[in-house]
């Protein structure tokens, strides 16, 4: 009875890596770089995570109430230089340098 259990527990495993084997390959089936509409940032948004947010591919932002949106704007220019790849420019910096 001990063997049907491990051998029991074994399919169980190998069926679940199974099952998130196939969903990450699904992933790449669905192009994150096709995606058109609006990805829109509410709630708590501050100036130091806009830009970030923007380079992660969200293109609107809502501010609280409390704070200027002018200034939080400003907070998109905060940095001159990236050099990792993201949804903005897929190219790290070493290829944009060339």
């Amino acid at each position: 009875m001990k063997a049907f259990g491990k051998l029991l527990g074994l399919l169980i495993l190998g069926l679940l890596l199974l099952v998130v084997a196939l969903g990450f390959a699904l992933t790449h089936l669905f192009d994150p770089n096709d995606y058109k509409d609006e990805i829109r940032a509410i709630g708590d948004v501050l100036r130091d995570q806009l830009f970030l947010m923007r380079r992660c591919g969200f293109d609107a932002f809502a501010v609280r109430a409390d704070r200027d949106p002018y200034d939080a704007l400003e907070g998109l220019k905060d940095f001159s230089v990236t050099y990792q790849a993201a949804a903005d420019d897929p190219r790290p910096l070493f290829l944009r340098r060339g």
